[in-house]
């Protein structure tokens, strides 16, 4: 009896030790708002915090969801949408992270003599349905004092919404660069951006939560070494430039235009958005507004709470750190 008590302690202590160096799975797919964190992985950021973190990047958002849906990642980076899509799936994850805020990158392209959001009434506007595109669609709508029922919504794909606005079969569409460049360059103009609506359009990092409550210590070190490869680009653009633009496959003057319309978040703007313990920050009402829209929009099925699926601790922790170096 005393040999198998022995065996299963060891056996338990052989496991644990697996499980602590098993490399954390990340996932995120090409977006210039993401790019920083293959700095943080070709600059040895993650190493330098004592973890070992696998850097999978894939072609669409939907990819990243799935992987994380089916287990093949540990953390990701998204929009706050395929958060609450998965939560309301009975995934179980928190936002630890803000990473950018749409600050100009999504617009409402319009044809020539459309100037003005009110100018869409009863007009076709091409977009994707219950999507962030749909939700800056009606945000921009509301502003004017306009609803859905006012216009005539396309359900389409960038690519196709594109398509139908070079064809104008569509008086505008709501994209983002680089169909909003194509899309201005075939004689259309930008009525709405994100400028106009600071803060509601996020991307975030978001961990498992399970991973959370075995190991905090390791996803505090995710967003400390993310956090830093951050600092180190600000303080090294040109170079950071080249290393994001080659992992994107695109040109260093591609990635520059597509970051120019994005405010890449750093621990001030992390310490915003996630507030303090006594006063939440600015994530959490973005974040209950859109979870409002996608179940008004039956796109979700259980009315979810933006304080269940954002952690604060890691920012704070973080910030915290920062304050005593």
């Amino acid at each position: 009896m005393k040999y198998l008590i022995t065996l299963i302690l060891f056996v338990f202590l052989i496991t644990s030790c697996s499980n602590e160096t098993k490399p954390i799975r990340l996932g995120f797919n090409t977006w210039a708002g993401y790019e920083a964190v293959v700095i943080a992985d070709k600059k040895k950021f993650f190493t330098k915090e004592g973890i070992k973190v696998e850097v999978k990047q894939y072609n669409s958002l939907p990819e990243v969801m799935q992987a994380f849906s089916e287990g093949k990642i540990d953390v990701m980076f998204s929009t706050s949408n395929e958060v609450i899509l998965l939560a309301n799936k009975g995934e179980k994850l928190k936002m630890a992270l803000v990473a950018d805020y749409s600050n100009g990158a999504d617009v409402i392209v319009a044809q020539a003599g459309i100037n003005s959001i009110k100018d869409l009434e009863d007009k076709k506007v091409g977009v994707i349905a219950n999507s962030i595109s749909n939700y800056i669609l009606l945000k921009a709508l509301q502003k004017s004092k306009l609803t859905e029922s006012d216009i005539r919504v396309v359900d389409a794909t960038e690519k196709d919404a594109l398509a139908k606005f070079k064809e104008k079969s569509v008086s505008a569409i709501t994209t983002w660069y680089p169909y909003s460049a194509e899309a201005i360059q075939s004689g259309g103009h930008v009525i709405f951006s994100t400028t106009q609506i600071p803060g509601q359009v996020v991307d975030v990092m978001s961990i498992r939560q399970d991973l959370i409550d075995k190991y905090p210590d390791r996803c505090k070190k995710i967003v400390s070494a993310y956090l830093k490869a951050l600092d180190w680009f600000a303080q090294n653009p040109q170079e950071g430039m080249i290393i994001i633009a080659d992992a994107a496959n695109m040109s260093v003057e591609e990635m520059e235009n597509s970051l120019k319309g994005l405010r890449l978040t750093g621990i001030k703007d992390n310490v915003a958005a996630f507030g303090t313990p006594t006063k939440k920050g600015s994530l959490y009402a973005a974040t209950q507004t859109f979870i409002d829209f996608l179940f008004w929009k039956q796109v979700i099925t259980i009315s979810l709470k933006a304080e269940e699926l954002i952690d604060p601790t890691f920012v704070w922790d973080a910030a915290l750190s920062r304050d005593m170096e």
